[in-house]
């Protein structure tokens, strides 16, 4: 493009003119190959400004360039912006991957372990043992969600910097946050303000809705609900019911059937996984990370 602006000088707008077609081929060239080149940051400034140049050329009326030359410029122009686009989009591809190469994506299913941080930073909280079984339970209810959908997702300790869920299951543009509690025989409901009832008492539970919004916001594109598992005391003991209003973001759940209404509504996605959003989960919201 340089040839156009420089067409009417001399001098040594031939150098520049080098300098500025390789600077455009920098600017064009897939992101991780660009970033090895010496100053790439430099050669991409120097090839917007190029650009820049091009299209002000393109449209000023104070130039003498032909028909012709207006024809080529703006081919150049365009093939510039196709090219660019289309090599940054192959380059986030390249990047999942790199990270999580497509076998590795859709032959494994499940990342962290109970009661455990994705990311051990040292900075979470200690687990009593009691904590430490009620997740291995939790996680026993969520294996058999998993097994049952090849392209669903399970990844313990997920978290968005220090937010952190004790559970999160994609599957397809669906994610489920799950959280757990042991409590008596008795029936469960949560009130107009979100907070844990049972038999019409208050009851310590944990909270969702922070992280709901958290990931709702990171990744607006998905269909994010939270789920309250309900475990009895002793494992298999029944006579917990839970009630939830059916726009409730947060739904309870009692373990002996929590498997079943996980599986029916994330199957609705089908067998669908979005590399992008398990990559975002497992190396960029964990540092918090701008989601790609």
């Amino acid at each position: 493009m340089l040839v156009f602006l420089g067409s009417n000088l001399g001098g040594g707008w031939s150098i520049a003119i080098a300098v500025g077609l390789a600077s455009t081929v920098v600017l064009a060239a897939p992101p991780h190959w660009s970033r090895r080149i010496p100053l790439h940051r430099l050669f991409k400034a120097y090839g917007v400004v190029v650009t820049l140049g091009g299209t002000w050329t393109l449209f000023s009326t104070n130039n003498t360039l032909s028909t012709l030359d207006r024809t080529v410029l703006a081919a150049l122009l365009a093939g510039l912006l196709g090219v660019s686009f289309l090599t940054r989009r192959w380059s986030k591809v390249h990047a999942l991957d790199t990270t999580i190469d497509p076998p590795a994506a859709y032959d494994f299913n499940l990342w962290g372990r109970p009661g455990e941080p994705l990311i051990d930073d040292g900075r979470a909280a200690w687990l009593a043992p009691d904590d430490v079984l009620r997740h291995r339970r939790t996680a026993t209810v969520l294996d058999a969600v998993v097994s049952m959908l090849p392209a669903a997702k399970l990844v313990h300790g997920a978290r968005i910097g220090d937010l952190a869920v004790s559970h999160l299951l994609l599957n397809g543009h669906r994610m489920a946050l799950v959280a757990s509690l042991i409590g008596p025989p008795g029936s469960y409901t949560l009130d107009a303000y979100g907070s844990l009832v049972c038999n019409g008492r208050p009851v310590a539970g944990p909270q969702l809705d922070t992280a709901l919004t958290a990931w709702r916001t990171r990744h607006p594109s998905l269909a994010v609900r939270g789920f309250l598992i309900v475990h009895p005391v002793v494992d298999g003991q029944s006579g917990i019911t839970t009630q939830s209003a059916p726009d409730a973001a947060v739904t309870l759940l009692p373990a002996q059937s929590a498997a079943g209404e996980l599986l029916v509504w994330l199957q609705a996605e089908g067998n669908v996984l979005d590399r992008r959003v398990l990559y975002d989960i497992l190396h960029l919201a964990p540092y918090g990370l701008g989601a790609r």
